[in-house]
């Protein structure tokens, strides 16, 4: 109910001057900066938003759809961007994407079959810039290949990369290993990617 007032009010101030694109997931991202912009009103706390883009399940038509799926990704979190920086927040905010699964790296009949390791998008100002790990041996039944069809075993789980956005967040370790990970994080030489800053 709380949030159904903070989106009226969000809607009822002076509109960003940022230009969002009209799809699904730019929309969303507009009304995360707008409820951002009146943070200052809703109390102190760290504030976690949630949006989502699907479509990527590509058995078919992959040439074309991951294209137009991927310039929307682009396009709506550059303008999230700007509009961090229109409201001052550019410091306060990460960015980051989530899949729970990849795709193969041979394809079907025109698309690709579900996997497991992939690549992830972290994006903010206390974001230390890179590629963190390596591309993975693209040969198929490689020592990369968990299945001989391009399947990447992944080189970093998603507890290490959940805890070290959890650390910017502001979990101590205890937290990390303890409660929100169920000592999973112990199963990992490193608990901390390194690709935040502070």
């Amino acid at each position: 109910m709380d949030l159904v007032t903070d989106l009226k009010q969000a809607n009822s101030g002076t509109p960003l001057s940022t230009v969002f694109p009209g799809t699904s997931l730019g929309q969303q991202l507009k009304t995360v900066a707008q409820l951002i912009r009146i943070r200052s009103q809703q109390g102190p706390g760290r504030q976690v938003y949630f949006v989502s883009q699907g479509g990527f399940d590509t058995h078919g038509g992959q040439a074309y759809q991951q294209f137009d799926m991927l310039r929307q990704v682009s396009q709506a979190l550059a303008a999230f961007q700007l509009a961090l920086s229109e409201i001052h927040a550019q410091q306060q905010v990460t960015s980051f994407t989530m899949s729970e699964f990849g795709r193969t790296l041979q394809p079907n009949s025109g698309g690709t079959d579900h996997a497991w390791g992939s690549h992830h998008l972290v994006v903010g100002a206390a974001v230390k810039g890179g590629l963190y790990g390596q591309f993975p041996d693209f040969t198929l039944g490689g020592k990369d290949d968990a299945t001989g069809r391009g399947a990447w075993i992944p080189q970093f789980s998603n507890q290490q990369y959940g805890a070290t956005l959890g650390r910017w967040f502001g979990a101590d370790t205890d937290m990390l290993q303890n409660q929100v990970f169920k000592n999973e994080l112990v199963n990992f030489p490193q608990a901390d990617l390194g690709f935040m800053l502070g």
